[in-house]
């Protein structure tokens, strides 16, 4: 069983389907796990619920003022009310003024994710994966963060 720190209930009218969004280190663990990551145990995650399991998160980690670092795992729907959590979290709460996302350039799903959601190509880190492949830094910008204005409907 998952506890959660904290909970939000959202309706999406469209479908009358509950989304909850929670937070918390189940979330973080989940993440991770689906991320094929570490775990960081300074880390916090924001995660969406569907019919009482995640379907997406972010984990947050290694926050340095400016900077914070985020895992991202999506295994199903997600709605702009789980966007503007993730991005108000880091650029609002935190104060960063860019997040940044390491991927593994293998994995084209979560690379056309993180560009369709804002993020830009920063670096590339030649051989650095896990399985030996290069890794490949993104950067979301608060100033270029439109999920930010992606408020929650009524």
């Amino acid at each position: 069983m998952l506890l959660f720190c904290g909970l939000l209930t959202t309706l999406c009218m469209k479908t009358e389907q509950i989304f909850n969004l929670v937070q918390g280190e189940p979330v973080v663990r989940w993440v991770v796990e689906q991320a094929g990551t570490s775990y960081c145990e300074r880390s916090t995650g924001i995660g969406m619920l569907k019919d009482g399991m995640l379907v997406a998160g972010m984990a947050y980690e290694r926050y340095s003022g400016p900077n914070v670092n985020v895992h991202i795992a999506i295994a199903g729907r997600v709605t702009r009310e789980f966007w503007h959590a993730v991005s108000k979290y880091p650029f609002e709460e935190l104060g960063c003024v860019r997040v940044t996302a390491i991927v593994l350039a293998s994995n084209k799903r979560i690379r056309n994710l993180m560009v369709n959601i804002g993020f830009e190509l920063e670096g590339t880190m030649k051989n650095a994966g896990q399985d030996g492949g290069d890794l490949l830094m993104y950067v979301l910008w608060r100033d270029k963060c439109r999920m930010l204005d992606w408020k929650p409907k009524s």
